[in-house]
């Protein structure tokens, strides 16, 4: 398998196979998936993700990362070298995330710190904007 080949295959998870040309490619290279745009080149069409489709193989891709016990601190540090508005933008989801961890009703040992944490996380914030602080709030810019 070339380079190329194995960065595809990594980073763009299977999808069903493109009915004019019998697969969608990505510089020669057959993928069962797109994120992003793709472009069949064997045909030129282009096929766009739905919303769910890219959210989906987002989260699987950072399952895959987060369940080889990685360097964190590492991805944390390339992600703050972002442009400034896609810094806001993953804060936003890390945000989103831990809002939705502190509101799950079903948690075992696992996963009761990382619960705990989100609620007063939640908490911290809440009480800063019932003060009139202006925390929390990330606007689109």
């Amino acid at each position: 398998m070339t380079t190329m080949e194995k960065l595809v295959h990594l980073l763009v998870p299977a999808a069903p196979a493109h009915t004019a040309c019998g697969g969608m490619k990505l510089d020669g290279v057959e993928v069962a998936s797109y994120v992003g745009d793709a472009t069949c080149h064997e045909c030129r069409s282009t096929r766009w993700p739905s919303p769910e489709a890219k959210a989906e193989s987002v989260d699987r891709t950072i399952s895959d990362y987060v369940n080889g016990y990685n360097n964190y601190a590492n991805l944390a540090k390339l992600m703050v070298r972002d442009h400034p508005t896609l810094q806001q933008q993953k804060m936003r989801l890390v945000m989103e995330f831990i809002k939705a961890m502190a509101e799950l009703e079903y948690v075992d040992a696992r996963n009761e710190d990382s619960r705990a944490l989100a609620r007063f996380i939640t908490g911290a914030v809440e009480q800063a904007q019932a003060d009139g602080r202006r925390i929390g709030y990330l606007p689109f810019i």
